[in-house]
């Protein structure tokens, strides 16, 4: 990897400078911005990225992030992820998701990446700007102002409806496509406010039930209506259970016979199993 990137000291400000891995996280960022405008090629699509700009996915984003890293120290891809996330309802990136790749932009590149005689022209070209076409300026943006929450929603869909595809969950159509019907359960699970941190969880009861060898939506619903019935509202709260779930079924000593005290019998933990006889 080629170039450079300018680091404001402004960044000390900023809550992530205080978190190592974020940090991390965020320099990675922007090292991976393009520079300018070019094309590349994502699997058989041609994708234009502006300056700014670089493509990632959950497991690209995972390896780049743990390349060279202590196996201690490394970070799964779902983390990073959750942090990616972080950073954009941090106001330092925005994220555009489609089923198959994400594009993130860097907020103020330009602002903090150009030169300052780029700077200087581009400062007076939008004070021209502003002064010319203020009120056309300002209708065009209460046109396309979109409730943020919604539209964050609405991405999440995507990339949830994405992964459902991707690992050929059913019931779907004749083409492997999601039924309309799913996804607006998948929807309703996103904005019903069940969970404090829904496209993660529901990601989650898609990787358990592909651990448990299902591909099945009514399996992943049952995943999901006993975290919302034991009231597991966030990640954390679902990795605390599964660590508690864990520690219950770890070998225990069973007394023997009285000729077989020195021996030890253990009992083979089981893996959590659900019902799902009732769908």
């Amino acid at each position: 990897m080629k170039g450079w990137i300018k680091l404001h000291r402004k960044v000390m400000e900023n809550p992530i400078f205080n978190d190592p891995a974020l940090f991390r996280l965020w320099c990675m960022c922007l090292m991976k911005a393009a520079h300018k405008e070019r094309e590349i090629l994502v699997g058989s699509q041609v994708v234009t990225i502006q300056p700014g700009e670089f493509v990632t996915g959950r497991n690209s984003l995972e390896e780049e992030y743990n390349r060279g890293m202590k196996p201690k120290d490394r970070v799964p891809g779902i983390t990073l992820w959750r942090w990616l996330n972080s950073l954009e309802k941090l106001g330092n990136v925005n994220i555009k998701k489609t089923n198959k790749y994400s594009v993130v932009s860097i907020v103020n590149w330009d602002l903090y990446q150009q030169d300052e005689q780029q700077m200087n022209n581009k400062r007076t070209t939008d004070e021209q700007q502003m002064n010319t076409n203020k009120n056309d300026k300002e209708l065009k943006e209460l046109q396309e102002i979109k409730d943020p929450l919604l539209q964050q929603q609405e991405q999440a869909l995507e990339f949830l409806v994405g992964e459902y595809e991707k690992n050929k969950f059913s019931p779907v159509d004749d083409e492997g496509n999601i039924l309309p019907y799913l996804k607006k359960e998948i929807f309703t699970w996103l904005t019903n406010g069940s969970f404090d941190q829904p496209e993660e969880i529901i990601q989650m009861a898609l990787e358990e039930a592909l651990l448990s060898n299902g591909r099945e939506w009514r399996l992943v619903k049952t995943i999901l209506e006993r975290w919302k019935s034991d009231q597991l509202r966030t990640v954390e709260d679902i990795q605390r259970d599964h660590e508690e779930f864990r520690k219950s079924k770890e070998q225990k000593v069973i007394p023997l016979r009285k000729g077989d005290r020195d021996e030890k019998h253990t009992r083979v933990p089981q893996k959590r199993k659900y019902d799902i006889s009732r769908w």
